[in-house]
This record gives C-alpha cells, sequence and structure tokens, in this order.
C-alpha cells in the first residue's frame, strides 16, 4: 500500500496550520450579542451581557445581521488562558485581530473607547496586553453599523500571542528617517567607516 502523496502546497499549508494553532486562538464563536442599540453605560457593563443572545456563525463562519444602518452590539469577555496546546503564554504580547465589514465601527476595551473603523477601515489589531498572564480578564465590546446596503458580519475575531516586543515591527518600505525606531533596529552593531 502507497502513501498518500502530498503537492507542497499541501505541506506547506499543513505548516502554516500547525504554526497558527500554536500561536492564535480564534474567538469567533463567544460573541454575544444585541441587535439593538443601547446606552453606552448599559452595553459596556459586562455584567448584562449573559442575557444578551450567543452569537451563531453562517456558512461563512461570519456573525451577520440586518442592512440598513442597523446596530448590533457584540460582547465577550477574553480570558488568557495558562497555556496554547503545551505551549506557555504568559510573558507574550496579547493582540486581537478583528474583521468587519460595518459603515461604523467602535471597540471598546474594559468600557473605553480604543478604536474607530468603518468599510475601509475595518480590520484592526490592536494590542490587549504586552505582556499576557494566565487569567488576565478583558472585556470587549464592538458597536457595529451595518451598511445601508448589505447586511453587515463580524467576519473574523482572533487572539494573537507574540513575542514581547515594544514596537510593531519595523517596516522596510517605510522610511527610516520617518520612524526612529526602525533607524535604530537598522544600525549596524559594528559600524565601520
Amino acid at each position: 500500500m502507497s502513501k498518500p502523496v502530498f503537492s507542497p502546497t499541501d505541506r506547506i499549508s499543513q505548516v502554516i496550520d500547525r504554526l497558527r494553532a500554536l500561536s492564535q486562538i480564534s474567538i469567533q464563536t463567544g460573541w454575544r450579542y444585541c441587535d439593538r442599540d443601547l446606552p453606552h453605560e448599559q452595553a459596556l457593563d459586562p455584567s448584562t451581557w449573559n442575557t444578551w443572545t450567543i452569537g451563531t456563525l453562517n456558512a461563512k463562519d461570519h456573525l451577520p445581521w440586518l442592512k440598513g444602518g442597523e446596530v448590533c452590539w457584540f460582547s465577550q469577555t477574553i480570558v488568557v488562558p495558562p497555556d496554547l496546546n503545551g505551549y506557555p503564554l504568559e510573558g507574550l504580547t496579547l493582540r486581537l485581530a478583528l474583521l468587519w465589514w460595518a459603515q461604523e465601527a467602535q471597540l471598546f476595551v474594559d468600557g473605553q473607547l480604543v478604536q474607530e473603523g468603518d468599510l475601509f477601515d475595518c480590520a484592526p489589531r490592536l494590542r490587549l496586553s504586552p505582556s499576557a498572564k494566565p487569567g488576565d480578564e478583558m472585556a470587549i465590546a464592538l458597536r457595529l453599523v451595518s451598511p445601508n446596503h448589505e447586511d453587515g458580519a463580524l467576519m473574523k475575531s482572533v487572539c494573537h500571542y507574540e513575542a514581547p516586543s515594544s514596537d510593531h515591527p519595523p517596516n522596510p518600505a517605510s522610511s527610516p528617517t520617518n520612524s526612529p525606531s526602525c533607524t535604530a533596529s537598522y544600525k549596524p552593531s559594528n559600524p565601520t567607516n
């Protein structure tokens, strides 16, 4: 009996999936929602969230709601687990990556507005903790307004655990003169004249 033959693309996809499993957790199934607008004080109070409906993913793994400028609040409390597939998470940077289809978006962490967006600014990657500790909790709330022309959707929500860093990785496409952190990161350790 012969072994199954995998193309190089299949092998690369398998490795990428394995690496993602070691550094990312999808939180798409953990959202509760309220499909009407609420006063911010009420919507941002985690003690009220248990009365909200648990979100159900559609066939595309999206959390949709009706078009026409309709407001939908999403909420969930993120708790840092002790490990991810056996690898400890303590001390790693925790980022939340989201993708929405909404004409207006507001993202709140622990009751504070930290990000706004729209149809064109729809994929934030927000640092929740520079140094995660197991058991840390963050109350996340999203206020999304559907486009007038089609249904809105929370399309993706993932927690990324990364090596600690004081800044984003440098972008070689940007000019070093515009970014002191880039300039510092590209200085040679043994400069020669």
